[in-house]
């Protein structure tokens, strides 16, 4: 279970992170599949976003993997993700702090707390 929530949480930041406007510079290099260096959890983790605003997280840890859907929207530097887990539709909303066709890095927000910055790493050209 803790892993689940890991992964969880971890989709959610990023999701957020991707949202994107069309035409915008953070659009067009969002776009692609984007491994986790650096943030929550101890999973391997990747992201792919979509130009059609689509998300897919994938996170291994061991001998386990999870694969989440979701979808993304972005706007300016707000990045707002939705990914579904069973039943429930997980929202949540995150800061691109730096983005270009190399690294990622976001931060999420939950109310009025700020989260560590999480940094990824681009493995698949747009």
């Amino acid at each position: 279970m803790k892993f689940a929530s890991a992964v969880l949480v971890g989709m959610v930041v990023l999701g957020t992170a991707m949202a994107a406007v069309a035409g915008s510079d953070n659009a067009k290099n969002l776009v692609g599949v984007w491994e986790q260096t650096k943030g929550i959890g101890n999973a391997k983790q990747t992201f792919e976003f979509t130009k059609d605003g689509k998300l897919k997280i994938t996170a291994k840890t061991g001998d386990k993997t999870v694969i989440l859907d979701g979808t993304y929207k972005l706007k300016d530097d707000t990045l707002t993700t939705v990914v579904k887990q069973g039943d429930k539709d997980y929202e949540s909303t995150a800061k691109i702090v730096k983005l270009d066709e190399k690294v990622l890095h976001i931060q999420e927000f939950k109310g009025d707390k700020k989260r560590e910055v999480d940094e990824f790493k681009r493995v698949t050209a747009k």
